[in-house]
């Protein structure tokens, strides 16, 4: 172990028991996420970073001489060809939503939040800057529907950097698992990160986390949630006062549990903030006619049930007697039914928008088998179990054509 990773862990271990006071020269801004269309969820920024290089000018008369570090969010991102190869860097695993900077994007098992902070290193007294360095930031995240532990990344790059910040900067990456629980559930667990070097010219560094919400005893009705918060330290040797840490951005809000309905004994995660769609298809044979009926439905009730961006989601019910008051509803045994057809109603009997409580509502009759099937583990049961979709959950029913 060299003397200055020496130093940072001596550091860390001081500045982990102070964060209290830490937190005192953050900037937060927060806001809700909001449910937009399958490639991702937007909202604002719900990070804080030091606010270190206003207060630090602002003391630079009452510390010792020597040379001081400092961090500030960057807002307006710099238009430089090290910044642009760093973006373009940041390739997105299949099926997984791709970065976008400043904003949380999210589908309902991805997350990827990518944003930038200024490192500088300064002369005391007198104020000269005498070195510089911005750091790309991307935390990203894959849960898993049937397991409660899940993979956090976050990648680091040292851009456009001057001076002493050129060399020997390393950085250490921890992840907070105390914010975003709700009810009183506690915190999930994360194994990884740590200090690396952060090399220039451009090397990315990655600092990959293990997280875990808690095990709860199968079946469990128990939904918790977390909000993991990367905590980035930066150190450079030149330094004799070293930046404070700073809290970079949350990666969304993560919602575990081990319902038995939807779950495999080992339970699984979500981002319940995003709105899955349960597709079907008029030309799969084997659920067309199913397919037919929900598409006229759509286009001719008063309502566009379920048609993201035009009409009202539909929210699951696992509720038996719901269920079956939708059903006695729309399709009562004295509805005539044909050899070899069963009634079809939409809104399904598994939403609370049925017709039990919804005069909005189609029925007609199908063939049996497709029926059955559409409603079965390889059609809408298998999306519900795939997306953990919970009751009251909301999803979109799309009709492809």
């Amino acid at each position: 172990m060299n003397k200055h990773t020496e130093l940072l862990k001596r550091r860390l271990t001081s500045g982990l028991l102070s964060l209290a006071l830490v937190t005192a020269a953050l900037i937060t801004s927060a806001g809700a996420v909001q449910a937009q269309p399958p490639t991702s969820t937007k909202s604002a920024p719900t990070s804080t970073a030091t606010a270190g290089c206003a207060h630090l000018r602002a003391a630079l008369k009452t510390m010792k001489p020597g040379k001081a570090a400092c961090m500030d969010k960057v807002a307006a991102v710099p238009d430089t060809a090290a910044v642009k190869h760093w973006q373009r860097s940041l390739t997105v695993a299949p099926g997984a939503v791709p970065c976008q900077l400043g904003q949380l994007a999210l589908d309902r098992t991805s997350s990827c939040y990518e944003e930038f902070t200024t490192y500088r290193v300064i002369q005391v007294p007198g104020g000269a800057v005498v070195g510089t360095g911005t750091i790309g930031v991307a935390s990203t995240t894959a849960l898993d529907t049937e397991s409660r532990t899940w993979r956090h990344n976050v990648r680091l790059g040292l851009l456009d950097a001057t001076g002493v910040v050129a060399i020997g900067t390393t950085a250490n990456v921890s992840l907070d698992c105390t914010t975003g629980t709700t009810g009183g559930n506690p915190p999930c667990t994360a194994v990884g990160g740590g200090v690396q070097s952060l090399p220039y010219p451009t090397t990315n560094v990655d600092y990959p986390f293990s997280v875990t919400s808690p095990n709860v005893t199968y079946p469990s009705w128990d939904q918790y949630t977390h909000s993991p918060t990367p905590i980035l330290t930066v150190f450079n040797p030149a330094a004799t006062e070293q930046a404070p840490p700073g809290r970079m951005s949350q990666a969304g809000q993560v919602r575990c549990d081990s319902t038995p309905y939807v779950s495999s004994r080992a339970g699984g995660c979500v981002y319940p903030a995003y709105t899955p769609t349960y597709s079907i298809s008029v030309h799969d044979p084997l659920v067309d006619q199913v397919a037919w009926h929900i598409l006229w439905a759509q286009q001719n009730l008063n309502n566009a049930w379920g048609v993201e961006g035009v009409g009202p989601a539909l929210h699951r019910t696992t509720s038996r007697d719901v269920i079956n008051a939708n059903r006695r509803t729309a399709c009562p045994r004295s509805r005539h039914r044909p050899p070899g057809t069963s009634c079809d109603e939409y809104p399904f009997a598994s939403s609370y928008e049925g017709a039990s409580r919804n005069a909005d509502y189609s029925w007609h009759m199908v063939p049996r088998d497709q029926n059955s099937r559409e409603g079965g583990s390889d059609y809408r049961l298998k999306f519900y179990r795939d997306n953990r979709v919970l009751d009251h959950d909301a999803f979109w029913v799309h009709i492809v054509r």
